[in-house]
């Protein structure tokens, strides 16, 4: 089990091993809901993959960053920035 904090909000975000978490602008198939203009309708999806949280970019008009760093796609580690 992983969690995302949201820093403006400090709204905490629970991912699990057992499906694909989902994150965008607005609730239609969307998991996690960021309400922020720079944030895509599908903008990225966190799965389980082979003992790691795994970070895929989807269709992010401004770009999925981990830690400072562009990326489509990004093995996660402890206190990651997402942005």
């Amino acid at each position: 089990k992983a969690r995302l904090i949201g820093l403006s909000d400090n709204a905490a975000y629970e991912i699990t091993a057992n499906k694909k978490t989902f994150i965008g602008r607005g609730l239609t198939g969307n998991d996690i809901d960021l309400a922020n203009p720079t944030v895509s309708r599908h903008h990225a999806q966190i799965e389980y993959k082979e003992g790691h949280f795994m970070l895929t970019a989807l269709q992010d008009s401004n770009g999925t960053f981990v830690n400072d760093v562009l990326v489509r796609q990004r093995t996660l580690r402890d206190r990651g920035l997402l942005r």
